[in-house]
């Protein structure tokens, strides 16, 4: 805004004011329009007062605003305040600022004193000093920084500075500063550099002073201006400082102070309570106070802008500048006294943006530059604008007609005049003699009339203007005569634009279709482009041309040879390109509907380049692009121009460190006392194997554009490209040692120099573990030893029991044959003995006699063919039932009894069934019962037998039986050779079976086996 103070003496003097307030009228306010992330309550930041930035050793963003301060990863804020109740939260609540030592000790300054950060549990510890010379208590203190002797150096509201150890934290010094003879007021603005402090004492005048914090010595520079801004160190050995039109430089080792006045066309940085701040950025000297920025260009002292807005769309917004910063990436942090703090990046910022906010509309068709550097831009139905080298913008008059739009359509500057489409007419505006002259108005004697000229093309060829009109190429000399080069009706269709690569190629675009024309012989080839096309750029130095229209972009050689194609599935973000120039590298450059995009000679790829980039919008217009004598290029879209000086595009090379804010376990939060980004290790049971991390590149320029790549080594093979997720999650992980890496890059894909790392180590189960593995090689070594020892054993007693089987086989053997011997073969001996007598002595048988022998014969035959059948019984079977057994034992008495018909037998039966007996037994026992029934039979003289047989389901087998004979004294079985008791007993023993033999003379006789 230009500010003109006019006095009124006389008339005529009025005249002249009215004058000069009819030419502001044309005046736009115009500026180099910029992008600015802001940051307020809505993103999470404390309060929208803030009074300090900082960006500390890690790369975290710090500010002090007045509830708290603000820790900024570039996704979250995470907010500390003053708790009554936490010893650990940090005790001051306004007026931060921050300072980081040597020893990587984060301090904040505040109104209750000192804190100092503490990064590994995430708090803070509060100091507060007392001393004989000064009690500092709860009370405003200001840091000013560090000294070569690692002391911090501080300042309050008193007379006195004062110093801590950094090696002890305690205090060291103390310095009184003011005497009697100066005011009692310590304003903020003091700043130490190397051994010095530097600053001012405020009276009715500032009074400046440098102190050697080595020798305690003051030196007085006496009254000068006042200022409200501390000094900011501009080289290694110059300070600068500003007060009301001036700035001041000053060297503390020479103690020289050389004071120069800002040339302003805007009002100066004036004198105010508010503490400034002034830095140097971008080779300029920026500065902030309560009326908003200026920007110095320190080598002309000159005042080149004053920015009194964080908004594009605003002309002013709330600009109450609190502190400037300036981070590892070189972005301007602004932080507001109301309005946040707002972040302005060169990155975001590549290309300068021009816009006339005052003008109705911004849509740019047109764009050219004259020779003293001025910019021309004109619009769509809004006319034409003319920006001076410093950006401000003023309106040209145009020959408005009534019901018309103004149609600035093409534009160009030939020979110091300005040549300009306006609606249907083409004007040429001599810059020298300000003369206007319509070179062509709609008819030009060809017969061609219309409200507008659809597609106006200018080109400059052999010292000669070239203008396409509808379908029809004029040519205008420097004396402004015309002639048609290409006459009506050559070609059906509208001409969108052209190129001359020499008298007899020239290359025509249409509505239709792309073509090589001969001027000379009236020839015309179709070239293989099937699009509209949009604009045509043939290469320095070379036979390519590149072609651009609505379906992607072509090159081609000069004799229209197709030699590549790119489009959006081969590496372009859109298909309509607007326009086509090559800078003085070689490099192309093109507009579009997504940006702009650069092809570099060097790499052959694409960058591509958006509204984040400072662009005035992703969308250009046909038609809108310049490229000057100096080699600056200009597109022109809805929102303006952007200024591209290939030369100063510069690339983000910060490589971003990356922080972890935020370790999972199974969707919960990892509970721990140490921040995360300090965790360096992880030890987790087996139960807690699901892990999530979240984390961020602390690179601020364009947060949204860092891509990140992560790999847990031990699980993954390959590094996991992420893009722009800051998260990744692992589920089920099994038990060992991992390593978690991640890799930051900033938006130009330049990426962080080494991973954040975390070590885990997840504890397997005890099963899973070595000693575990230990103790059951043990348990399993002992368990095959026991198994080969049980092994060896069974197989030890296998061949015991073979050797028992044996030798009971034996024994079985010797028994059978003894039965055999004792009964079958005493039986056959007795028969045989007895026919052998008969057959020896014929003579002394008679009738009866032979006939009883034989009755006898045939007794004993029977008798052994009966003892042979039940030995061959007992043995033939490997078990016998208890049932059988009984069975057996009734045939064999009922066939005793054949011969005795005077003894009567009773038999009783209890036997469950089941119940087995092993051969051997069963014989043995029914040899005993054998024997027992004989002896009733053969001694008892009984008339009454009663045998019971019992069996249960214990195995117990039990065989009674009773007479009424006349019984006997079991006391002399033994004195009177009782064999048969004596073989009973025996066969008992040997099948451990009780045998129980009860007799009393003259009451018979009872004999019990039992066998378990």
């Amino acid at each position: 805004m230009l500010y003109i103070h006019v006095t009124l003496i006389n008339p005529n003097m009025r005249s002249i004011a009215s004058l000069l307030l009819i030419l502001l009228c044309f005046n736009l306010h115009a500026q180099n329009l910029r992008n600015y992330t802001s940051y307020t309550v809505d993103n999470g930041l404390a309060q929208n007062s803030v009074w300090n930035a900082y960006q500390d050793c890690r790369g975290f963003m710090w500010f002090g605003t007045a509830d708290g301060i603000n820790r900024f990863d570039g996704y979250k804020m995470y907010h500390y305040r003053t708790n009554a109740n936490d010893t650990t939260a940090i005790s001051g609540n306004t007026s931060y600022k921050f300072f980081e030592d040597s020893e990587q000790r984060l301090w904040i300054s505040h109104n209750k004193g000192i804190s100092i950060y503490n990064r590994a549990k995430d708090c803070f510890t509060n100091y507060v000093f007392n001393h004989s010379q000064t009690n500092l208590g709860e009370t405003y203190t200001h840091i000013l920084g560090e000294d070569k002797k690692g002391r911090v150096w501080f300042s309050d509201f008193s007379d006195k500075l004062w110093a801590i150890s950094i090696h002890t934290l305690k205090m060291v010094d103390n310095i009184i500063l003011l005497n009697k003879n100066h005011a009692s007021r310590f304003p903020r603005n003091i700043t130490i550099f190397d051994k010095y402090i530097v600053g001012s004492i405020y009276d009715s005048t500032t009074t400046w002073f440098r102190l050697n914090t080595e020798t305690k010595e003051f030196t007085w520079f006496g009254k000068l201006p006042y200022t409200n801004s501390s000094f900011t160190v501009l080289n290694d050995s110059i300070l600068i400082t500003y007060s009301q039109n001036s700035l001041f430089y000053y060297n503390p080792f020479t103690n020289q102070l050389t004071q120069r006045s800002i040339n302003s066309h805007t009002m100066p940085p004036a004198k105010s309570n508010s503490t400034g701040r002034i830095l140097k950025w971008e080779n300029n000297i920026w500065i902030g106070n309560n009326y908003g920025l200026y920007i110095i260009d320190p080598k002309q002292n000159k005042q080149i802008e004053h920015i009194k807005s964080f908004d594009k769309n605003k002309d002013a917004s709330f600009f109450y500048v609190q502190d400037l910063w300036i981070d590892k990436s070189n972005n301007l942090w602004i932080c507001t006294n109301g309005a946040g703090v707002h972040c302005l990046s060169p990155q975001r910022n590549k290309f300068k943006h021009l816009c006339a906010k005052n003008t109705g509309g911004a849509l740019v068709k047109s764009i050219t530059t004259d020779n003293d550097g001025n910019i021309y831009t004109g619009f769509y139905a809004d006319g034409l604008v003319k920006y001076d080298k410093e950006g401000m913008g003023k309106k040209v008059e145009l020959d408005y007609i009534k019901g018309k739009l103004n149609h600035i359509l093409a534009i160009t500057y030939f020979n110091n005049t300005l040549f300009y489409v306006h609606n249907e007419n083409i004007i040429a505006q001599n810059n020298i003699s300000r003369n206007k002259r319509k070179i062509y108005n709609g008819k030009f004697n060809i017969g061609i009339t219309g409200t507008a000229i659809a597609y106006p093309f200018f080109k400059v060829y052999n010292n000669q203007l070239f203008v396409s009109v509808d379908n029809v190429i004029i040519g205008v000399n420097k004396n402004l005569n015309t002639k048609v080069y290409l006459p009506r009706y050559h070609f059906k269709h509208h001409i969108t634009c052209f190129e001359i690569f020499n008298d007899t190629t020239w290359w025509i675009s249409t509505t239709r279709n792309l073509y090589r024309y001969n001027p000379k012989t009236k020839k015309t080839i179709v070239l293989n482009t099937p699009m509209l096309v949009k604009t045509i750029c043939a290469e320095k130095n070379s036979n390519k041309v590149w072609v651009g229209g609505n379906t992607g972009l072509y090159i081609l050689t000069k004799q229209g040879k197709r030699i590549k194609q790119f489009n959006i599935q081969k590496g372009l973000p859109d298909d309509f390109i607007y326009g086509i120039l090559e800078d003085n590298n070689g490099n192309i450059w093109m507009s579009h509907n997504k940006g702009i995009s650069v092809y570099s000679k060097l790499t052959k790829n694409f960058t591509h380049y958006s509204v984040r980039d400072g662009l005035q919008s992703n969308e250009f217009n046909t038609g809108a692009y310049h490229k000057d004598a100096n080699g600056l290029l200009y597109f022109g879209g809805v929102n303006g121009i952007n200024i591209i000086n290939p030369k100063l595009v510069m690339h983000n090379t910060h490589a971003p460190p990356v922080a972890i804010n935020q370790i999972l376990l199974g969707d919960l939060p990892y509970k721990t006392d140490t921040a995360y980004n300090e965790i360096t290790q992880l030890q987790l049971s087996y139960l807690q194997n699901t892990l999530s991390f979240d984390f961020s590149a602390l690179e601020f320029s364009q947060p949204e554009d860092n891509t990140y790549q992560y790999i847990l080594e031990g699980y993954d093979k390959n590094w996991i490209e992420s893009g722009t997720l800051h998260f990744a999650r692992y589920a089920n992980l099994p038990s060992g040692n991992y390593t978690f890496k991640v890799l930051a890059a900033n938006g130009d894909g330049v990426w962080s120099k080494s991973p954040k790392q975390i070590y885990i180590n997840i504890i397997p189960p005890f099963w899973q573990r070595t000693w575990f593995y230990l103790l059951m090689a043990f348990v399993a070594s002992g368990f095959i030893l026991v198994v080969v020892y049980l092994y060896n054993k069974r197989q030890q007693n296998k061949l015991i029991r073979e050797l028992e089987i044996k030798n009971k086989l034996e024994q079985e053997r010797i028994r059978i044959s003894r039965d055999l011997h004792d009964n079958v073969g005493a039986q056959l001996s007795y028969l045989i003995t007895n026919i052998d007598w008969m057959l020896r002595h014929p003579e002394q048988i008679n009738k009866d006699e032979e006939a009883k022998r034989l009755q006898s014969l045939s007794e004993a035959g029977r008798n052994a063919i009966l003892t042979l059948r039940q030995t061959i019984w007992a043995v033939g079977s490997n078990s016998l039932s208890v049932d059988d057994f009984a069975d057996r034992f009734k045939q064999f008495a009922q066939k005793m009894l054949e011969f005795d018909k005077n003894i009567n037998v009773t038999f009783k039966e209890n036997i469950s069934p089941g119940i087995m007996l092993s051969p051997a037994v069963a014989l043995n026992i029914f040899r005993i019962c054998q024997e027992a029934f004989n002896n009733c039979l053969k001694h008892s003289n009984c008339n009454k037998i009663h045998i019971v047989f019992k069996g249960n389901t214990e195995q117990q087998f039990l065989f009674s039986i009773t007479d009424n004979g006349k019984g006997f004294d079991t006391n002399n079985c033994e004195k009177t050779n009782h064999y048969g008791i004596q073989n009973m007993k025996a066969r008992a023993k040997e099948c451990n079976a009780t045998l129980n033999i009860n007799s009393t003379p003259g009451k018979g006789t009872n004999v019990t086996i039992t066998l378990n």
